[in-house]
């Protein structure tokens, strides 16, 4: 995900369901990434976009999609 898409989706994100329930995570490597690095959101599931082009992974009681 680049950089200004994921400040613009935690800017959404934090105007819609309330200030601080997103935030950027940047230089994230999930899971089968290999060491590559990518910038994220992380936010409970359900302020998430559900049907979105971005892969997920489970963060314990927050989510990241990146």
């Amino acid at each position: 995900m680049k950089l200004s898409t994921a400040k613009a989706m935690v800017r959404r994100i934090n105007k819609r369901e309330g200030e601080g329930v997103a935030s950027l995570y940047e230089g994230y490597s999930g899971r089968y990434m290999y060491g590559d690095k990518t910038e994220g959101v992380v936010a409970p599931f359900w302020a998430l976009p559900e049907n979105s082009k971005y892969r997920r992974d489970n963060m314990g009681m927050d989510m990241i999609i990146y």
